[in-house]
């Protein structure tokens, strides 16, 4: 129906609203979340928020950087990263951007 949301869209909200009243090492974290999580294909919202742009200036640069990627980047972006090429050691379970863009 029209006015049903999709599951993914709840999820979407949910984390939307967890990064609302984040920072630092807690904000990367929930991006690792957003990323991996199933169900989860669209992250321009996100990717609006002024807390998260913030990370283009400091140390956690590359999470904004991994979040444009799944955003707006294409499977070849993807495969030349160097923040995924570095997280795919064995046993990383924790690093950023363990599942591929659907692009």
């Amino acid at each position: 129906m029209a006015g049903e949301q999709k599951p993914s869209s709840n999820l979407l909200e949910q984390f939307i609203l967890l990064a609302k009243g984040t920072s630092g090492s807690a904000l990367t974290a929930l991006i690792s979340q957003v990323l991996e999580a199933p169900g989860v294909y669209v992250f321009g919202e996100l990717l609006e928020l002024a807390n998260v742009q913030e990370l283009a200036e400091g140390a956690n640069a590359a999470y904004l950087q991994l979040l444009n990627l799944f955003a707006y980047g294409t499977y070849p972006d993807y495969i030349v990263y160097p923040l995924l090429r570095a997280a795919e050691g064995p046993g990383d379970a924790e690093s950023p951007g363990t599942r591929r863009p659907h692009h």
